[in-house]
């Protein structure tokens, strides 16, 4: 309580006749006898403590059950705090005892709050323990707020705004106690001007807004809202175990706050700390809403399994229609998951199911994983390896609700390994076996073709029972190339359907187990190829033969061929030259990778007897076939090597002088006398 001048008069005379009464000179600064200056609160504010509903900026908004606190840890007019910056200008302390606050509810007498200037235009009812029991909070009761009381905000405020009246308190001083300060609206810091003068100033100042309060997130201006229930987290589960390189899912059931008669939907923006036991709501206090939302621990490492074994949540529930947020009670729970494999199998989803070795059918399987108490681990990442990693249908998957993953395989050979393998590195081993083909028909009307020709060919793949076999892999390669004399040559030039055949040509049959096949030389030289068919371990060999024009169909020439044996000009038939072993001589001429006989004059008559051409027959076959067309058509050595006469055609006419006989030349037509004991090659006629 305030002295009066009397008695303060009364005091001075006194200590200066009695020493024992000097408390004022000690235990304050103000002047020996005199009055000192009031306190004053430079600055003051009021918070929510931990509020639970918020507009859609994220402004706290006061709600029936909120609390109001003003932090007064911090009775030090040194510190330079808006919330509470008491001051005194003769530098006395705050009193660190219960000071003096009264809480009211706020309405404007008249109008909106809006205009309201002061306190005197708003009609303030009090809010005490005796017409609101339990609603004042004892000093102390919030950490921050030391000295003054708190106020949970009772039901009957809703529609009103929350204020309070609070006294300046010095520990020392004359006076102590300053003049009331009325705050109005708790959206802004208040604050008292510096009285002017010593002694007691009632009324030469008053209070007055500072600034609005900028920490939103505990704002207690604005109306009281009766809110709806807090959100609700419950049937929490966790799905994961505590091993490396995994995360630990949590998993529960939201239940939104409720509006009573108002229903609205809520998403839910629940916060959740992971961390270590007894740790996590200190964390999660100290956070609030600024906390994590992420439903999966962090990935679990050597150093951090044994720190995350607690979770706590705060529900938050967020209206869709107006976005204003609601917050629930935090709730902690401990982490409970099994940490090893009880249970890890691979197995075929039907053993009896089979599937053709084409790439295409597959067959399911299915991997299971259990825990040591035989609960299914979801979630679970599972890994694939083969031997034939194009026939898996995925290399990763992840269990699901039952523990369970599946995946279908297939291939192109009659068996391939696949490896399974556990997030623990746990593997088993699968050997998969597919129908692969047991029989080949391959179909050639003709085995046949002359030189640029092509051979039309078919296999059929069938299985054990001659079912056709769709899409089943072939393969194709030359084995050996030979000519008709059995010499086998070392360039092989057979192509299918364009591929060469030197090496394996791969093909897939069609859906009805058929596969076509054109098969050409890309260079002929009247050789027989044979070739092998493969599919799985079904093996067929066949063979085909390109002939060329320069070699005769005879048991004696080189390479397989189809010159014509006799030709008719005029009606003159002319037989083809004779190669050196269809009539023996010792000279011979090796022409077109043939080797020709060629003969003496008296050789040609034993060869052909009277049957020897003239030369005019010989200019008839000319001029059929001139400028080296007997060679190109007809495939007939006619062609020079070398010096010498040796390209020439006997006749049976003499020479002019009939020294010799008279012989032709069918590149150019030339007609030339030989003696007879020269040697050329010879046509007989029919």
């Amino acid at each position: 309580m305030k002295m009066n001048v009397l008695i303060v008069l009364f005091c001075t005379i006194i200590m200066t006749t009695n020493s024992h009464a000097n408390w004022l000179s000690v235990s304050s600064n103000k002047s020996f006898g005199l009055l000192g200056h009031i306190p004053y609160q430079a600055s003051i504010g009021a918070k929510l403590y931990q509020p639970t509903v918020f507009d859609a900026k994220g402004v706290a908004i006061p709600t029936v059950g909120a609390i109001v606190y003003i932090p007064t840890i911090f009775c030090e007019k040194s510190i330079n705090q808006a919330y509470f910056r008491f001051a005194d200008e003769d530098g006395d302390s705050c009193l660190t005892a219960n000071h003096d606050l009264k809480w009211y509810k706020l309405n404007p007498i008249s109008g909106e709050f809006d205009s309201v200037r002061s306190w005197d235009e708003l009609e303030a009812i009090e809010i005490n323990n005796d017409t609101h029991p339990g609603h004042i909070l004892p000093s102390g009761f919030i950490p921050e707020s030391q000295f003054t009381t708190g106020l949970v905000i009772p039901k009957d405020a809703a529609g009103y705004r929350i204020g309070f009246i609070y006294q300046p308190i010095s520990n020392f001083g004359v006076p102590n106690e300053g003049t009331p300060i009325r705050v109005w609206d708790l959206g802004y810091f208040f604050g008292q001007d510096a009285p002017s003068k010593p002694g007691l100033v009632e009324t030469h100042f008053t209070s007055h807004k500072i600034k609005p309060i900028d920490n939103l997130l505990a704002n207690a201006g604005g109306v009281v809202f009766d809110p709806p229930s807090k959100p609700m987290i419950e049937d929490v589960t966790f799905n994961g175990y505590f091993l490396e390189g995994t995360q630990i899912a949590l998993e529960y059931n939201f239940i939104p706050p409720n509006n009573g008669l108002e229903q609205k939907n809520y998403d839910d923006w629940s916060r959740i700390w992971w961390g270590k036991k007894g740790e996590t709501l200190a964390i999660a206090k100290e956070e609030y809403l600024n906390g994590p939302v992420d439903a999966y621990s962090p990935v679990l490492t050597q150093e951090n399994i044994g720190a995350i074994s607690e979770v706590t949540i705060l529900p938050i529930g967020k209206n869709i229609e107006d976005g204003y947020a609601v917050t629930g009670d935090f709730q902690t729970y401990e982490i409970e998951v099994p940490q090893k494999i009880g249970e890890f199998t691979f197995e075929a989803v039907d053993p009896n199911l089979t599937a053709i070795a084409n790439g295409l059918e597959s067959l399911p399987y299915i991997v299971t994983l259990k825990d040591t108490r035989s609960n299914p681990m979801i979630n679970q990442r599972i890994e694939f390896v083969s031997n034939y990693p194009e026939g898996l249908s995925e290399q990763y998957i992840d269990t699901d609700s039952n523990g369970e993953g599946r995946i279908l395989v297939s291939s192109k050979y009659t068996e391939i390994e696949v490896f399974a393998i556990s997030p623990m590195n746990d593997q088993i081993l699968k050997k998969v076996s597919f129908i692969g083909a047991s029989l080949l028909d391959i179909q050639l009307p003709e085995d046949t073709a002359k030189i640029n020709g092509s051979i039309d060919m078919t296999i059929v793949v069938r299985d054990k029972f001659r079912q056709s076999m769709p899409y089943m892999p072939v393969s194709i390669n030359t084995i050996k190339s030979v000519n008709r004399q059995n010499v086998e040559s070392f360039v092989k030039y057979l192509r299918f359907n364009g591929r060469p055949g030197s090496s394996a040509a791969h093909f897939t049959t069609d859906e009805n187990g058929v596969l076509k096949i054109t098969i050409t030389e890309a260079y002929t030289l009247g050789r027989e190829s044979t070739f092998q068919v493969s599919s799985h371990n079904a093996l067929k060999t066949d063979s085909v033969k390109f002939t060329v024009l320069t070699s005769p169909d005879s048991q004696y020439a080189k390479n397989w061929g189809h010159m014509a044996d006799r030709v008719t000009v005029d009606n003159l038939v002319f037989l083809r030259p004779k190669l050196s072993k269809e009539f023996p001589v010792e000279t011979s001429d090796s022409i077109g990778f043939e080797i020709w006989g060629k003969y003496t004059f008296r050789e040609a008559q034993l060869l052909c007897g009277d049957k020897l051409p003239t030369l005019s027959q010989l200019q008839t076959l000319y001029h059929a076939y001139p400028d080296s067309q007997l060679n190109t058509q007809l495939g007939w050595p006619i062609i020079k090597y070398g010096t010498g006469n040796s390209n020439f055609y006997w006749s049976q006419d003499k020479t002019a002088n009939e020294v010799g006989f008279q012989a032709l030349e069918f590149e150019t037509g030339e007609i030339q006398g030989h003696l007879e004991n020269e040697k050329l090659y010879v046509t007989c006629m029919q």
